[in-house]
């Protein structure tokens, strides 16, 4: 389960949190931590927060896509069931909060 705050961020930022665990198979503090992109109508520009590496940027670079870098965009939550069972959270730092389990 996840969830956002941050305006035009929320969907995109919980979107890539979920892949990485999902996908990726990262543990919930990492998905949550992970670098970020987003694309909107406006500006006409793909922000990217400075984890993105200068290879992802200039691959992008090159098929077209025009990137700004922005200190940060949105903020998640992610809880995720561990393959032990245990439920594991975390808060995304870029907001400075921290999950508490039991």
């Amino acid at each position: 389960m996840a969830g956002g705050s941050g305006g035009p961020f929320i969907i995109s930022a919980t979107a890539q949190a979920l892949l990485n665990v999902l996908v990726f198979g990262h543990d919930a503090a990492t998905a949550v931590a992970a670098p970020r992109l987003h694309h909107q109508w406006v500006p006409p520009a793909l922000m990217v927060e400075a984890g993105i590496g200068a290879g992802a940027r200039n691959a992008l670079r090159r098929i077209g896509h025009r990137s700004i870098e922005v200190t940060e965009m949105g903020a998640v939550q992610l809880i995720r069931r561990a393959g032990d069972g245990w439920l594991d959270g975390a808060a995304d730092p870029r907001k400075g909060g921290q999950a508490v389990g039991w």
